[in-house]
């Protein structure tokens, strides 16, 4: 197995699957690390089936959530590259 941050994700998952793995206070929702681990493979199979694949680069512009945890390690899952985008850039910058 390739080791990467998104394999990581998946062996906490096997190992302590009811740990809080994840707060996200603005939704007022936590994960243990296998629900995150649940929703970041949900959104692996959307950006496989969006064409991702291992080596493409994906662009995140989110706000710091839950949303973008799991975007994040479902890019890494692909062994696509992340690329996160600063929200609070303006056009000029």
């Amino acid at each position: 197995m390739t080791v990467n941050i998104g394999n990581l994700l998946t062996r906490r998952a096997n190992i302590n699957a009811n740990i809080e793995a994840l707060y996200d206070v603005a939704a007022g929702r936590r994960f243990s690390y296998a629900e995150l681990n649940a929703e970041t493979n949900k959104v692996a199979s959307l950006l496989v089936d969006a064409g991702v694949k291992k080596g493409d680069r994906v662009a995140l512009l989110l706000m710091n959530s839950s949303e973008f945890m799991t975007a994040f390690f479902a890019t890494a899952k692909l062994g696509a590259v992340i690329v996160p985008l600063n929200w609070r850039l303006i056009a000029d910058e």
